[in-house]
């Protein structure tokens, strides 16, 4: 890869709204001591205003020819179970096992504050958030 010709290919979320409410909760008392590396696990284009600009800009800067390099975006719909599954499955961070659940419920509270949430005939709740993923390949010159 890191030789001429070398190939990469990459996907990865370019910008995502849980990301967002990490670096929210790392600068409340309660999870900072918890989320102090916080910055350091999102991706260089979580703040970005155009990823996919960026992203080539960084492969070109680094020695890499991309001839691939695209953004999707979507809006995901999970069930709030879902979520905070999610939420806990995926969590990096060190929080402790007796906060793990009062975590992953602050976290999803402050993204049912910021985005579209709605039940079912069920009575089944759900939330709505957008998500960007980045797809790119290069070649190294």
């Amino acid at each position: 890869m890191t030789k001429p010709g070398g190939n990469i290919f990459i996907s990865f979320p370019a910008k995502n709204a849980i990301f967002d409410v990490y670096v929210a909760m790392a600068r409340e008392e309660k999870w900072a001591p918890y989320l102090g590396r916080c910055r350091q696990m999102l991706t260089p284009t979580q703040f970005c205003e155009d990823p996919q600009a960026d992203f080539s800009d960084t492969l070109k800067e680094v020695g890499f020819s991309s001839d691939l390099c695209l953004v999707t975006e979507r809006t995901y719909t999970v069930s709030k179970a879902m979520l905070l599954g999610f939420i806990e499955a995926v969590c990096t961070f060190t929080i402790p096992e007796n906060l793990l659940k009062e975590f992953c419920q602050d976290h999803y509270r402050r993204m049912k504050k910021q985005y579209s949430v709605w039940q079912n005939d069920q009575g089944e709740v759900y939330l709505s958030f957008p998500f960007i993923f980045l797809v790119a390949h290069a070649a190294k010159v």
